[in-house]
């Protein structure tokens, strides 16, 4: 005799994984010790009875009396899973926070770091530069190796441009993690700055900072051939050079790889002050006109659907390679990755679902892009476009 009972159904489960796992990061961010587990407890609660009243539903089934999973056991298994991905996006923020490969070389001298210029930000009373070193030298003795610093060097119009070899001699290192440390647990904390956080989800974890006279050029605009991506970068911007025009070149070569330093400062204010910058940063946008693109193109060459997704697919994640992997386009890219998932294993896509996988894989990647304007943007746009296009 079997007895019909009521099941538990979880609709869309990486919704709530993806609020919890960006509660905890914010607990952890914007609270202080002595109150996290009374504000981590009561931002669980909100998410459980928000999706509880949106998100659950119940259906009627025939099942044995003795189920593997009643009721009860499923709820108390969905709130586990939703405290552990609190305590995840919680302990996350502080590995990333405290993250530092150059520890070991903080507050020795002399010090002499060689490497190359990425890209260039012009400030009102600083330059600063993405700055790879690839050697150190301490009293003598060298270091090989790769990282990425943010370099300011004092002062405007030096000279140094992308792909510049320069060697900085005891450069004041700063860890963005010490104002962190120091005042983590007090009830005075301070929390690094924004500034501090945004370079950190960027990969920065040291600021360097130098007179100009502590500068010194080795080589200008040295080609890296030491990846391959490097070399078809260069080739690209190359390419750009030699076949248009300035300020064309400078346009195309800004918008394909959403950097504005390729622009001169007058075009880059006639972009911020008309509202037009964000054609510059690569986005979904530059996915759908991919997708678009190769799309007509394979169809006008004879392939069904089934056999060039994939080609698009792979299209997307080079291209994405080539431009650093921006959080918009990662976002767009993934989700039409799960788009020709579903496609393959004839299911219907669920765009809401597809983000918040997007978000958590994000997330658990880098957790630091929470609290980039570029990650808030892109996925506050695309939800929205998801709930609110329908009932338009």
């Amino acid at each position: 005799m079997k007895k019909k009972v009521v099941c538990f159904q979880v609709k869309r489960l990486f919704v709530p994984l993806f609020l919890a796992l960006m509660a905890g990061l914010l607990i952890n961010r914007y609270s202080f010790e002595k109150y996290a587990v009374f504000m981590g407890i009561g931002g669980m609660t909100v998410l459980i009875i928000y999706y509880g009243f949106t998100l659950l539903k119940t259906i009627n089934t025939i099942a044995p009396r003795k189920a593997l999973f009643d009721n009860n056991t499923s709820i108390g298994f969905f709130i586990m899973i939703i405290v552990l991905f609190l305590m995840i996006g919680h302990r996350l923020y502080d590995q990333q926070i405290e993250k530092d490969p150059m520890r070991a070389f903080l507050g020795l001298q002399p010090i002499i770091m060689e490497g190359h210029v990425e890209r260039v930000w012009e400030r009102d009373f600083a330059t600063d530069y993405e700055f790879f070193s690839r050697r150190l030298i301490l009293n003598g003795q060298e270091f090989h190796f790769r990282e990425k610093q943010n370099l300011r060097i004092y002062g405007i119009d030096h000279g140094y441009n992308r792909g510049d070899q320069i060697k900085i001699s005891n450069p004041m290192i700063l860890n963005l993690n010490e104002i962190h440390a120091a005042e983590a647990r007090t009830p005075q904390k301070q929390m690094i700055s924004s500034y501090d956080l945004y370079l950190k989800s960027r990969g920065f974890h040291n600021r360097l900072q130098a007179r100009p006279g502590d500068v010194e050029l080795i080589e200008k605009e040295v080609v890296y051939h030491d990846s391959f991506l490097a070399r078809n970068r260069w080739r690209a911007l190359n390419f750009l050079d030699q076949s248009l025009q300035e300020p064309q070149n400078q346009l195309m070569k800004s918008v394909l790889f959403g950097n504005q330093n390729f622009l001169e400062e007058e075009l880059r204010k006639t972009f911020s002050q008309t509202g037009t910058a964000h054609i510059i940063a690569v986005s979904g946008l530059h996915v759908g006109i991919l997708v678009l693109i190769f799309t007509m193109l394979f169809k006008t060459m004879g392939l069904g659907k089934k056999h060039y997704l994939w080609f698009i697919l792979g299209i997307l994640f080079f291209y994405g390679a080539l431009v650093g992997f921006p959080i918009s386009m990662v976002r767009a890219g993934m989700m039409y990755g799960l788009y020709i998932l579903a496609f393959y294993q004839q299911r219907p896509y669920d765009g809401l679902h597809a983000i918040a996988v997007v978000g958590v894989v994000s997330l658990l990647i880098n957790p630091l892009t929470l609290f980039t304007v570029s990650f808030q943007l892109s996925f506050a746009a695309t939800a929205s476009i998801i709930l609110l296009y329908p009932k338009l």
